[in-house]
């Protein structure tokens, strides 16, 4: 992993579909697939916490398959810049 990181094919394949569209989706479809499960709240929370930061969601979605991207040297962590 201090050597390689993620293929670019994948994080090409991650920059094109990691939208918050696509997560608003993604949630949508959990919170109708989890009705009576104990985690139908979590998911309908997150799903109703979009709207409230969509700029952060927006700015981790592009910045996410930079991070993957990125070597990673020993001792030096990686983190989100906001």
């Amino acid at each position: 992993m201090y050597t390689h990181r993620w293929l670019e094919s994948n994080v090409e394949f991650l920059s094109r579909t990691l939208t918050v569209s696509a997560v608003s989706e993604v949630l949508a479809r959990a919170v109708g697939s989890l009705i009576n499960q104990p985690e139908h709240e979590i998911a309908a929370r997150m799903l109703t916490d979009i709207a409230k930061c969509r700029e952060l969601l927006a700015a981790r979605c592009a910045e996410l398959p930079i991070l993957l991207a990125t070597k990673q040297e020993p001792g030096a962590l990686l983190g989100w810049s906001t």
